[in-house]
């Protein structure tokens, strides 16, 4: 699957699920660096190339929505909410 395609379902699969929306924002904005909104593209490419093997893999879907959903657990716990 090339790049491009794989970003186009993971914003797909976010907007199938608005409730995980939100949690994205937060992450982009934590792992934004020098005032950019998304992570730089050398920082990408690093962690496609060491999760999925190749600098230009998109991942499954349903490892951005698993992630964005324990995020979001996480958050609640710390904050004493289950």
């Amino acid at each position: 699957m090339s790049f491009r395609l794989g970003i186009v379902r993971q914003v797909g699969a976010l907007m199938a699920r608005p409730s995980l929306l939100l949690e994205a924002i937060r992450s982009a904005v934590e792992m934004r660096g020098s005032g950019s909104l998304f992570p730089s593209k050398a920082y990408v490419e690093w962690r496609a190339q060491t999760a999925y093997g190749s600098s230009n893999a998109a991942g499954p879907t349903a490892d951005l929505v698993h992630y964005l959903e324990w995020r979001r657990q996480m958050r609640r716990i710390r904050k004493g909410v289950r």
